[in-house]
């Protein structure tokens, strides 16, 4: 890092820096994006400070105004309060449900969910089960408290984004969220009463200003906006995929799959998930022709590619190098559509916004890098295999041992397919300032 009178702590055997020491360096200008981007590529950012650099990289809180930073989380712990209690008041049951541990068929469970208005009925219901079934190797997913936690984050959202409200996998990206920022939570030693004496619409003081953006009473909202932020970034729209307005394809002539273009992709009236998939299928890979031709001729890859995606890989990869991951996707997000840093992305900030058909431009695109390199690091073991094995290798992928050279991969493929940046080169960013 760029200031180094740090503090150092051991914990789980693990060095990290003192979060708050973090927090404080880089309101004083001491934390660069090169300090970041070096912690995130070599999967070194540590989980006491992830909390508050993911907030920065979905632009929950705005990198280059702190002084906003009370004002506007203030606003969304009130959206999400207000969502929360509208919904739990148009039912008392809805609460009762929800807190209700017992299993579906029981007494209990079948009583509340009889009381329940009828349009929620099977979304409460499918969201409890998959919480109940998220992350169950982990103890902490045991605690019910967290359980109606999660439960509730998942209805909100649900209701207020009908399309395409809640589906499987949402969970687990909620469950792996709640991981990223479950560590940085602290007990606010400061009262509300005396951090709206200093200034109401801003904190001064960074160690109260620190309590307050991690303040475990307002961990359920901060979570909430966490989710709707990473959602809002094309995940929403990659799980409509079953939208009616794409069911009409089957009535289209078939293209070309194997000699299909970008230029064919932003003209096609396929999904966003669909047309990610191509691309990354038939387009990316046909950067190695033989290998291109075996996987073609042997595999869909929608049978894979499909639940990469829409899971952000928590289903390939351990939750050991799934935050390696994430922190890259995030950072490079933030590189492409958040940070100003450089004229350059101002002046082509309308051609990236009308890229990609009507939608807008797809994003949290270092995960199409990623899965890229995973199918690419399976080459040697499928070249000359059948198919079955071909297809078994892709749907239960066990290739992580290799996660070092997957990254690897990645970012070179995200510089090769990328040309508006190289996001991973030191020399590309090191002048770029998050603070003036």
């Amino acid at each position: 890092m760029s200031n180094k009178n740090y503090k150092y702590f051991s914990r789980f055997n693990e060095i990290y820096e003192d979060p708050y020491e973090f927090f404080n360096n880089y309101l004083e200008g001491n934390i660069s994006l090169l300090d970041i981007q070096k912690n995130c590529k070599t999967g070194k950012l540590n989980s006491e400070t992830r909390s508050f650099i993911y907030k920065l990289f979905l632009n929950i809180l705005p990198y280059n105004h702190p002084n906003s930073w009370k004002k506007t989380v203030t606003k969304q712990r009130n959206v999400y309060f207000t969502k929360l209690n509208k919904l739990l008041s148009k039912n008392e049951y809805i609460l009762k449900f929800i807190n209700c541990h017992s299993v579906k068929g029981t007494v209990i469970y079948e009583e509340l969910f009889a009381q329940l208005p009828e349009e929620i009925k099977e979304l409460l219901s499918l969201i409890k089960l998959d919480v109940v079934r998220t992350f169950q190797d982990l103890d902490l997913f045991h605690n019910n408290k967290i359980k109606e936690l999660l439960t509730k984050i998942l209805f909100v959202y649900s209701i207020d984004n009908p399309h395409p409200s809640y589906c499987q996998g949402m969970n687990e990206i909620l469950g792996t969220l709640f991981l990223s920022v479950y560590p940085s939570l602290k007990y606010n030693k400061y009262s509300s009463e005396e951090m709206d004496k200093e200034n109401n619409e801003r904190i001064t003081n960074k160690e109260m200003l620190y309590y307050f953006l991690f303040d475990e009473e307002y961990f359920e909202a901060d979570l909430y906006t966490l989710f709707v932020e990473l959602m809002s970034r094309d995940l929403t729209i990659l799980y409509s995929y079953n939208d009616d307005k794409y069911k009409n394809i089957n009535n289209n002539p078939t293209p070309d799959l194997k000699n299909i273009t970008i230029e064919d992709l932003k003209k096609s009236i396929d999904s966003p998930l669909m047309i990610r998939i191509k691309k990354i299928f038939y387009i990316y890979l046909k950067s190695d022709m033989e290998y291109f031709e075996v996987l073609y001729k042997n595999i869909e890859p929608n049978l894979f590619l499909l639940r990469w995606i829409l899971c952000m890989l928590n289903r390939e990869i351990s939750l050991k190098n799934i935050f390696w991951i994430w922190d890259c996707v995030f950072f490079y997000e933030f590189m492409e559509f958040s940070f100003n840093g450089n004229k350059e992305d101002e002046d082509n900030k309308d051609k990236i916004e009308n890229d990609w058909q009507d939608e807008k431009i797809s994003r949290l695109n270092f995960l199409d890098y990623i899965c890229l390199s995973m199918i690419f690091d399976l080459k040697n073991e499928i070249m000359n295999a059948d198919p079955s094995y071909i297809l078994s290798k892709f749907l239960k992928y066990q290739n992580e041992s290799n996660i070092k050279r997957i990254m690897k991969g990645a970012y070179k493929y995200s510089f090769s397919f990328n040309e508006r940046k190289d996001f991973w080169n030191s020399e590309a960013i090191k002048n770029l300032k998050l603070l003036e």
